[in-house]
C-alpha cells in the first residue's frame, strides 16, 4: 500500500492509480477520516468486509458491482454511493476500475481500520477471490 499523506490544503491527484503503478493509495488518513483509492483489474472480487466507518464509494473510471446485504449498486463512472457504519459489503470490478473510498469514522472506530484492509501485494493486482 502507498502513502501520500497529504497535508491541509495540500492538492493531490485523484485519477493517476494506473499510471504510478500502485493498485492502492491512502491519500489522506487522520484518526476520524481516510481517503483512498483502489484500482482493480477486470472480474476482481473483493470479499465481504464490514464498513468501520461511514463510507462513500466512488466509481471514478470502470464498472464496479457493489453487494450490500439487502441490496446491489452498480456504479459506472463519476458515480458513487454510501454506506453506512458496520455495513456487510463486497464489491467487484466489471471493468478494469478506479474507485475512491472516503471513511469518517464513528464513534472510537480507527480509521486505519479500513483502509489497512485494502492493501495489495506492491506493483500487482488484487488476485479473484470466490
Amino acid at each position: 500500500m502507498r502513502r501520500i499523506n497529504a497535508s491541509p490544503g495540500e492538492v493531490f491527484e485523484l485519477f493517476s492509480v494506473a499510471d504510478d503503478g500502485e493498485d492502492n493509495t491512502v491519500i489522506v488518513q487522520t484518526s476520524s477520516m481516510g481517503v483512498s483509492r483502489l484500482h482493480v483489474a477486470a472480474g476482481v472480487r473483493i470479499p465481504p468486509y464490514q464498513a468501520q466507518g461511514e463510507l462513500v464509494l466512488v466509481c471514478m473510471s470502470g464498472n464496479i458491482t457493489v453487494e450490500m446485504s439487502d441490496r446491489r449498486a452498480a456504479l459506472r463512472d463519476g458515480q458513487a454511493t454510501f454506506l453506512k457504519f458496520n455495513e456487510l459489503f463486497s464489491l467487484e470490478a466489471i471493468e478494469e476500475s478506479s474507485m475512491l473510498l472516503i471513511v469518517v469514522a464513528t464513534g472510537s472506530t480507527e480509521i486505519g481500520t479500513l483502509l489497512g484492509e485494502w492493501e495489495l501485494p506492491r506493483g500487482g493486482r488484487l488476485p479473484n477471490v470466490d
